[in-house]
This record gives C-alpha cells, sequence and structure tokens, in this order.
C-alpha cells in the first residue's frame, strides 16, 4: 500500500464517510477527482480485450447478465461500433495477491461456469476487473471464439457466433483486435475502500441506462448487500431505497415491495434465497421478469395456515415464472397472482404444506451431501432449480404449463430429485422419509459401478463405516502405508471403526524396522485413511 499517501488515505477516508449524504454520481466523481489529485488515478490505451475480467461488485454482485452480453454484441452490429461512444470504460487493477484477487478469480469461475458457454474462460492474463463498459468487453471478448450464442443475428448456420458477421464492420473489428482505452483505478484504493467499486458500478450502470440491464433480482440482490451493510442504521430501509431507486432500475416503482420480499423471505443474513433464485436464472438463462402484480402476490399473500410463512414455496412460485417462455412483453405469465391466492386458501392447506416440506427435504438432502461428500449447492445446482420449479407447478396444478408439459404427483418430484441428484454424486441416494429408493442412476463414464440392489441413505453419508468401506477400507482388511520416500511400507490392520468419533482404529502387522516399536493407535478421520494408507 506504499503508493497510498497519508493525505490521499485521509482525504478519501473522509469522503467514504460521506457516501450516504450525497448522490452515486456525486460520490464518484469525488472520488475519481481525489484519485487525480493524488496521480493515482491511471489511463491505459488500447487494452486488449483479453485482459479483462468483471470486478466482483459489479452490478450489484451479479456482475455480467450472459445473455445480455451477446444482446449487446448484436445491438452494437445493428448500429454500427464506435469507440469514442465508450465513456464509461473504467475498470480496476487485478490485485497481484491476497485475498481480493482470490476472491475476484473465484467469482468470475463461478459466473463463467454459470454461462454455458456464452462467456470467455479465462485466459490466465487478465489485468484488470471492468467496473464500467463490462458486457461490451465480456463480448468482445468471447466473440473470437465462435461459441454459442442467443442472438439469431449473430448466428452462423450451426447456431454458433460467426465472427465474420463483425469483423466486416473494420471499427467492431478494431474492438475486438485492438481494444480501446480505460481509466484504471489502483488495485490497492480498491482493496483498502471496497465500498467504493460498489457505488462506482451504480453511478456507472445508472448513466448506461440501467433499466435494460439491471433487473428485478439484481434490485432484490442489491436490497441484500445493504441490508448487511446498514445492520444497525436508523432508517436504514429509506436509505436503501435511496440507494436503488437512484440507479433508474425499471422495477423502481416496485422497489419497496421487492425490499419487503428480502427481509420476510430472503433466508436471513445474505439474503441466500434471493441469491439461489438468481443462480437459478442464470443457469436457465431466463430473461424473464415478474412483473409488480406477482411480486405483491408473492410477498404480501397471506396462507390460511398461520403456522408457517412459506418462504421455500414463495421461491419456487417465483422460478415457475422466471423459467417460463409463457410472457407479455417480458413479464412472465405462467403463474399469476390468482394462482398464489388459491394455493394460500383453506382447501389448498395440505397442497401447500406438503410443497413447502418437500422442498425443505431436498435442502436438506443438498446440505447433508455437502457435509459428507464436499457436493457443493452449485453441483447440484440444477436438480435443485427443477425440483423448485416442479413442486411450485404441481402445488398450483399448472405442470402442463411447465417446461415439461406434464403434471407430476409429489410423490414423482421427489423420485425424480433422488435420480437427478443420484446422477450427480454417482450412486443412489436415499431419503427414508420420502420412501424413494428405486431412482435409476445412469453411471458417469469412467466412474466405478456401485452395488445395485443398496442405495446410499443420509445415514450413510454421515456414517465413517460407510465412507471406509466405499473407498475400500473395512474391518479387518490389511493396509499398507503410503510412502514417498522410498522407504520400506509398514503394514496395518483396521481393527474398528467408530461411527460415532468417525476414528478408525489400525494395529501394524508387518514391518521391516526392528528398531521402531510397532505401531497401534487410531487415526482421526477416515480421510486421512485414504491419504495415508492404500490397499
Amino acid at each position: 500500500m506504499e503508493r497510498l499517501s497519508p493525505e490521499f488515505r485521509d482525504a478519501f477516508g473522509q469522503l467514504m464517510d460521506k457516501e450516504m449524504s450525497m448522490t452515486s454520481n456525486e460520490f464518484f466523481k469525488k472520488g475519481m477527482a481525489i484519485m487525480t489529485e493524488h496521480k493515482l488515478l491511471k489511463h491505459a490505451t488500447k487494452v486488449h480485450p483479453r485482459f479483462f475480467m468483471t470486478h466482483k461488485e459489479n452490478r450489484n454482485r451479479l456482475m455480467l447478465s450472459p445473455l445480455n452480453v451477446h444482446k449487446k454484441g448484436f445491438v452494437i452490429r445493428s448500429i454500427g461500433a464506435d469507440r469514442k461512444q465508450l465513456t464509461s470504460a473504467l475498470c480496476v487493477e487485478l490485485a497481484p495477491s491476497g485475498p481480493t484477487r482470490v476472491s475476484n478469480l473465484e467469482a468470475n469461475l463461478a459466473l463463467i461456469k454459470k454461462a454455458s458457454g456464452l462467456l470467455a474462460p479465462l485466459n490466465g492474463e487478465e489485468l484488470y476487473l471492468t467496473l464500467g463498459c463490462s458486457h461490451t468487453v465480456a463480448f468482445c471478448k468471447v466473440a473470437p471464439l465462435g461459441g454459442p450464442t442467443p442472438e439469431k443475428g449473430l448466428q452462423d448456420d450451426n447456431g454458433n457466433l460467426d465472427y465474420g458477421k463483425l469483423a466486416m464492420q473494420p471499427e467492431y473489428k478494431a474492438m475486438i483486435e485492438d481494444g480501446w482505452d480505460w481509466d484504471v483505478i489502483p488495485w490497492d484504493v480498491d482493496q483498502m475502500f471496497p465500498r467504493f467499486a460498489k457505488v462506482v458500478q451504480k453511478a456507472l450502470n445508472g448513466a448506461n441506462s440501467a433499466s435494460t440491464e439491471i433487473g428485478e433480482l439484481d434490485t432484490a440482490v442489491n436490497f441484500a448487500d445493504l441490508q448487511v451493510d446498514l445492520a444497525g442504521v436508523a432508517d436504514w430501509e429509506k436509505l436503501a431505497l435511496q440507494n436503488v431507486k437512484g440507479m433508474c432500475m425499471s422495477c423502481a416503482p416496485y422497489s419497496e415491495v421487492i425490499l419487503e420480499f428480502v427481509k420476510l423471505y430472503g433466508g436471513g443474513p445474505g439474503a441466500p434465497h434471493i441469491s439461489f433464485m438468481d443462480s437459478i436464472g442464470k443457469a436457465f438463462n431466463s430473461n424473464m421478469l415478474l412483473g409488480e402484480q406477482f411480486w405483491r402476490g408473492l410477498t404480501y399473500t397471506e396462507f390460511a395456515d398461520k403456522n408457517s410463512m412459506y418462504p421455500l414455496l414463495r421461491v419456487g412460485l417465483g422460478l415457475v415464472n422466471l423459467t417460463s417462455d409463457k410472457h407479455e412483453n417480458r413479464i412472465a405469465k405462467c403463474l399469476i397472482k390468482s394462482d398464489i391466492t388459491k394455493l394460500a386458501s383453506k382447501n389448498s392447506t395440505a397442497k401447500a404444506k406438503e410443497a413447502e416440506q418437500t422442498l425443505k427435504d431436498s435442502l436438506e438432502i443438498v446440505d447433508a451431501l455437502a457435509n459428507s461428500m464436499g457436493t457443493a449447492r452449485q453441483d447440484v445446482l440444477q436438480p435443485l432449480g427443477h425440483m423448485f420449479v416442479r413442486v411450485g407447478l404441481a402445488a398450483t396444478d399448472k405442470g402442463k404449463s411447465g417446461p415439461e408439459g406434464k403434471d407430476y404427483t409429489m410423490k414423482e418430484i421427489q423420485y425424480k430429485f433422488l435420480e437427478d441428484i443420484g446422477n450427480v454424486v454417482g450412486h443412489k441416494v436415499q431419503f427414508p422419509k420420502w420412501d424413494c429408493t428405486s431412482a435409476i442412476v445412469h453411471q458417469p463414464v469412467g466412474s466405478p459401478q456401485t452395488d445395485a440392489t443398496a442405495a446410499t441413505s443420509l445415514h450413510d453419508h454421515s456414517s465413517a463405516t460407510w465412507l471406509a468401506k466405499s473407498k475400500g477400507f473395512e474391518v479387518g482388511k490389511v493396509v499398507q502405508e503410503r510412502v514417498t520416500d522410498g522407504s520400506a511400507k509398514a503394514h496395518m490392520e483396521i481393527i474398528s471403526i467408530d461411527d460415532a468419533t468417525s476414528t478408525v482404529c489400525l494395529k501394524q502387522v508387518v514391518d521391516y524396522n526392528q528398531i521402531a516399536a510397532r505401531f497401534e493407535g487410531k487415526v482421526t478421520t477416515v480421510r486421512d485413511v485414504h491419504g495415508e494408507y492404500e490397499l
């Protein structure tokens, strides 16, 4: 941090203290002026798109919409490329090391994985994190790769991106192959004052007709962030609404409703349910809006059963519309407000209860797999998304209006979820409460075959005995120490495995070292056994 003088730190710190008392544009301009005064703001000429990835704070941590990346690329081709119009080209240096660098890399890798080929992979040459012109440079980075594109006006005969159509415009070709000029914020400013990037993206997105790019879930995620950032601040809701409305979002007129949904059904600090909805939207390439009336139905409808607020069911109903192709002017119409009202009525109480409990169970299964096998929620995102959508459709009797065009019973939905999850982890998964254990698992190519008659239950995943056996270790087996220095291997017999404490008792049965005493003791985790011993 040697570049940041005490005078700069003091001036910028005073600005940060005044953030909530000025508009995002005013705050942004003052910050840029302070950096210019202290000769910290850089100007880089003709920077190639391959050197960029997206700042993790861009678009309220949603970073990029892969669909809008390609839409932006098509719009530029339609109106004609002009680098002089790229006035919001602002980025931050990628930190050379440390947690800021790691978190930005991880965020980009996760975004690229969810984009399913619509974004360029990281190439190892990235030096900058975009805050402005993010969608434009992301398209220019992916364009030469010739991968998939949803924009028909950019497709070749195979449905892939036709770079030749873009290169016909010399200016567009120059943007992609040479790049353009950028203002660059030093990485250490970003690291010392992380909130500055959050405000910058608001100012830049607002200036770039944010209503076309920043939607309802972006707004919800922004509210979730502000709920954490403004914790303990009086009138934080008022400040949060002012903050969001200043970004000119299309949903600003009903942003109070979205804020209420985040507060009531977001799932607690960080609003994981909102992040989940956004992740599913990205995974299914959704470009739908829920609209004010449906948001009001999701948020304010009271269920006849007063023992539950039905937060997961509300999320599921929202996901039904987000993943639907039935719409009027991009506002989803698969479900409407009256469908929620009907589900909340006394006559539908049993159905609503079953749906909510099924969704709770599905999250329990995912969490159990994460704890026992390290299966991240991201790995099972698509099965989980299908689960929420199917439950939402079944609860409202709209299965035939959904993407699969079929009415499922709740038992069938549970069965399909276990089958889908089993295909991810490579073996059958059993959940006794559902009594759905006969799902057929399609074994991944090259993976070991499992016992077709023995479904794996959640209890198994928390059992040291089962985990050890799945790796070939069980009581009575003789294993040998895994060594790398060429020394003799000690041979150990597995005496016992304790499920309660996850300890494995070993006793040395053969050794070639006549001086050292034979080992007899415990290894505290099954994974240690797998790591240090072999059959």
